[in-house]
């Protein structure tokens, strides 16, 4: 199936001494459009030009309308998406 993905905020605060701290995420969804994964941490504003670093800008905008997610909100099978340099998990 093809995955799909968003950007959206998601609660870190259990990793953070319980103290709020939430971060704009790439988050990937099932089949089901349930959320599965997502990035181990926030993500920048990036891009291959300014079009796509203000493609990305405006989508990082409109997930701030979105429902935080918590860790709660990923479905049973968590698996949390590493980026490259912190190593796979296998």
């Amino acid at each position: 199936f093809n995955m799909y993905w968003n950007h959206r905020v998601v609660d870190f605060s259990d990793e953070n001494d319980g103290d709020p701290w939430v971060e704009v995420c790439e988050v990937f969804y099932d089949k089901n459009h349930e959320p599965y994964l997502y990035t181990a941490r926030g993500v920048g504003v990036m891009g291959e030009d300014i079009e796509e670093v203000k493609q990305n800008l405006y989508r990082m905008l409109d997930c701030l309308n979105k429902p935080v997610l918590m860790k709660a909100d990923f479905n049973q099978n968590i698996k949390v998406w590493m980026d490259e340099d912190s190593g796979q998990d296998s």
